[in-house]
């Protein structure tokens, strides 16, 4: 590790058989009827397993010749299952909470799945009869892209920047049942996990010999669980230990797997999954000298049984624990907590003009004089495209201005508040795609009133929202993601005017971040999200805990690659950069209400006094276009930039108030 001050926050990491997720969510939503139970997954019966208080089993859904390997909750409650016939090609399955049948949708792009992990916004399926793996958009079920392996895979668990993959070479010695269609050759059987970069696919190690057999996978504090079926054991990698993430590689030590558990009695365990802090084994017919299937429970702690073994109406192939099923709740954060201040111990409004004291009058009144939301997490978002595009667009996004004065996508030469920033924000380096600033070009209004606005205060209304040539290259992989979580996760409706600012930041070796509150309309007005694109280990987000007792410290916000969180950026707070790594990060601010006009800047602009800078001006909803539009359809979204005819006419208003009247924006970067 090349970092002197690590995150000291742990990643995420998602198996069928348990997710570890310490990452803060408002809500989980129940799973199963009696609200956190287990969900086993036979041949071709799906059935809930309630442990606790008392032991009960229901059955939910069965269907003829169906062979399921996988499953999870979509948004709507509804259970998707990943079923795949041996005579068929594989299907998926989504069934409502009352059992109907919904959709029955044939998987394009596999002949065979062996298992499937569902990850934020996409579902990661293992094919069984070639080395890859299939990532399918959770809710249209298309597929997105194939990942090729050196070798089948058995299972897998997915973190933000890795994934595990065990991989079976050879057949099992003393096995009981027949060889897995996964083996790869004869002779002594092995079973290896292969460690990948998520987001790169490049191989970082291969950890030889941790089981005999692989079986399912579950994570536990940080740790992957692993069923070893042929020696009837429970084994623990310490997964967190042996991945120290610095930048885009990967130091890995040399794996060390302890048993936790293991059957004294003949056994044939088949399911493995966490539950209540107690790990529960499915057992097939005959182990323990019991004729039917099973489950028991397992200490974590004491490594020992600690409930009577109990009876099973079929035997699981697969089981699912509601830590991985359940699904989190997400909302916007309120943005008239931005505007609370601390005064004698409590939260109390606090506003400094009309606006501010007209939102203030509508909150509930308890609201007033909660402690602000520091942040909130939104999940993993399917970075992929977007961070190839940035990656393979290196120089173009990140080119220096010919007078050296700057990246040349920053554009701040444009906006005079944001001349001095280098002081807060030294070696940081900014691409606009999407920018937003007060009074641009507000012709319609006399000089005199304007100068009057411009002059009062930051909050005034009038936002004018510029469009930058950056927007053009990488709308295509941006929308998407604004799509994701704006639209599908927050519920904001009617976003092509309501998006303000778009950005790209990044953090090379040397840069800072000092302590700060942002600053303008933007701050007070809108969410601010970030969706980190690269982030290694060596770079810490923190926020003050209490601006009134500084000695209280501070709070590291998690940031995670893919994993978007919207932040109180009115909170002060700082990022430290302690290792030779690059940090990327896009940042969204999305308000309630929308941008007066829109401005389309040229690639070659040198200035507002340069002619050739404005493309078009002044997009009015009255126009009937829309700058861009979000979520048309489903799974579609058009990226429209057009501009009504007239409009370029109208740019020349640009010149006649914008000299005297620059836009009074701030940057602040977290």
């Amino acid at each position: 590790m090349d970092c002197t001050d690590p995150t000291g926050l742990a990643d995420p990491l998602v198996a069928s058989g348990g997710a570890f997720r310490p990452l803060s969510f408002e809500r989980w939503l129940p799973v199963g009827p009696s609200g956190h139970e287990l969900l086993a997954l036979s041949n071709a019966t799906v059935f809930w397993i309630q442990s606790r208080p008392t032991f009960q089993v229901r059955h939910f859904f069965s269907t003829s010749d169906a062979h399921f390997v996988g499953a999870w909750l979509n948004d709507n409650g509804s259970l998707l299952l990943v079923d795949s016939p041996r005579r068929r090609k594989p299907r998926w399955l989504e069934v409502a909470p009352d059992a109907a049948l919904l959709r029955d949708v044939v998987m394009e792009g596999l002949q065979q799945a062996a298992h499937a992990v569902s990850y934020g916004e996409c579902v990661y399926v293992l094919a069984a009869d070639h080395p890859s793996i299939g990532v399918f958009d959770a809710r249209s079920l298309s597929l997105r892209r194939k990942l090729e392996l050196p070798a089948a895979a058995h299972s897998l668990a997915i973190g933000p920047t890795v994934m595990f993959v065990l991989l079976q070479s050879g057949s099992p010695a003393g096995s009981t049942s027949a060889p897995s269609s996964l083996d790869q050759s004869s002779g002594d059987a092995r079973c290896d996990v292969l460690v990948l970069e998520r987001h790169s696919r490049r191989s970082t190690q291969l950890w030889r010999g941790v089981a005999n057999t692989c079986g399912p996978l579950a994570a536990h504090g940080g740790d992957l669980l692993l069923l070893d079926r042929a020696n009837a054991e429970v084994r623990r990698i310490p997964a967190s230990r042996l991945t120290q993430q610095a930048g885009h590689k990967l130091a890995v030590l040399s794996p060390t797997a302890s048993v936790l558990w293991r059957c004294e009695q003949p056994c044939y365990p088949t399911g493995l999954a966490i539950a209540h802090g107690f790990v529960y084994v499915s057992l097939a017919p005959g182990s323990t000298g019991r004729p039917g299937a099973s489950v028991i429970e397992i200490d974590l702690i004491g490594n020992t049984s600690t409930a009577e073994q109990q009876e099973l109406p079929h035997p699981p192939t697969l089981l699912l624990s509601p830590s991985y099923l359940a699904r989190a709740e997400y909302k916007p954060m309120p943005l008239y907590e931005k505007l609370l201040r601390r005064k004698q111990g409590r939260w109390r409004g606090s506003a400094n003009n009309h606006r501010e004291l007209s939102e203030l009058r509508t909150t509930p009144r308890m609201a007033r004089v909660r402690s602000p939301q520091p942040f909130s997490m939104l999940g993993a978002v399917d970075i992929e495209a977007l961070r190839a595009a940035v990656l393979s667009r290196w120089d173009v996004v990140w080119e220096k201005a010919r007078d050296s004065s700057g990246v040349k996508h920053d554009y701040n030469f444009l906006f005079p508040g944001l001349q001095g920033i280098t002081n807060t924000f030294p070696g940081l380096q900014n691409a606009k795609l999407l920018f937003s600033g007060a009074h641009v070009g507000y012709h319609g209004v006399s000089p005199g009133l304007l100068s009057k606005m411009s002059t009062s205060s930051s909050h005034a209304s009038c936002e004018t929202c510029l469009l930058f040539p950056l927007w053009r290259k990488l709308a295509p992989q941006v929308l998407p993601l604004l799509d994701e979580v704006l639209y599908n996760r927050l519920g904001m409706r009617n976003l092509s005017r309501f998006v303000w600012r778009v950005q790209l930041n990044r953090m090379p070796k040397g840069a800072a971040i000092k302590p700060h509150v942002d600053q303008g309309n933007y701050a007070s007005l809108s969410h601010r999200v970030h969706i980190p694109l690269i982030v290694p280990r060596c770079v810490r987000f923190e926020q003050l805990k209490n601006a009134h007792s500084p000695e209280e410290g501070w709070r590291e916000i998690p940031m995670k690659e893919s994993e978007a969180f919207e932040v109180n950026n009115k909170i002060k707070h700082q990022v430290i950069q302690s290792g030779p790594y690059e940090r990327i990060t896009l940042i969204i601010d999305v308000a309630e209400q929308p941008c007066e006009r829109y401005v389309e800047i040229s690639e070659g602009c040198r200035g507002w006094n340069d002619p050739n800078c404005v493309t078009d001006f002044d997009v009015n909803p009255d126009d009937g276009v829309e700058p861009f539009d979000l979520h048309l359809t489903s799974g579609a979204i058009a990226c429209t930039l057009s501009f009504p005819s007239g409009a370029q006419a109208r740019a020349s208003h640009v010149t006649t108030h914008v000299e005297a009247h620059l836009p009074h924006a701030t940057s602040g970067d977290e």
